[in-house]
């Protein structure tokens, strides 16, 4: 898995966290949308530089805590998990979720939610572009570009601070 040229290589913007993580921490986003106040994070690299697994904590302003990880190293369980004061969700695959457990107080199980089958998870952002252009707008709704360099520049921070770097990171756009 992580022998892959996407992941290896820094000329293909390479890591577990541009390839997985992205999916992550725009799960925390969807759900908790509060600023981030503070981020701590660690990972390990291969012989290419590359984040091969990352394992992040963000503070958020209202005080709640995220912990979010990525790998490409292993087959990891693509599992989100909102927990609260009176239970807990349970997702099974962030990035095309088939089921969904509501939990109440001391993980009682309350209910299973099937999702409606998607062929890959992916086809609801083609749908929303789609109605974005038909609507004439310049971005979906859904996704509006702020909120994806919000999280872009996010995951620059984070590859700063792991020494993780790309051919193109030194080159300099006008905003």
């Amino acid at each position: 898995m992580g022998d892959k040229p996407r992941i290896m290589r820094a000329d293909l913007c390479g890591g577990a966290l541009l390839d997985l993580g992205v999916y992550a921490l725009n799960f925390v986003s969807i759900f908790f949308p509060s600023p981030i106040v503070e981020m701590h994070s660690q990972c390990v690299k291969s012989a290419t530089g590359m984040d091969l697994t990352n394992a992040i904590t963000l503070t958020l302003e209202d005080g709640l805590l995220a912990n979010v990880q990525s790998s490409a190293c292993c087959v990891g369980d693509n599992i989100g998990v909102i927990a609260g004061t009176e239970g807990n969700i349970i997702i099974d695959n962030i990035n095309n979720p088939q089921t969904v457990i509501l939990n109440g107080p001391d993980r009682t199980f309350v209910k299973r939610v099937a999702v409606p089958r998607q062929i890959t998870g992916y086809e609801y952002q083609f749908l929303a572009c789609r109605e974005a252009m038909a609507a004439g707008l310049m971005e979906p709704p859904q996704m509006p570009l702020d909120e994806t360099l919000r999280i872009m520049r996010l995951m620059d921070d984070l590859r700063r601070q792991w020494g993780v770097h790309y051919p193109m990171d030194d080159v300099k756009y006008n905003d």
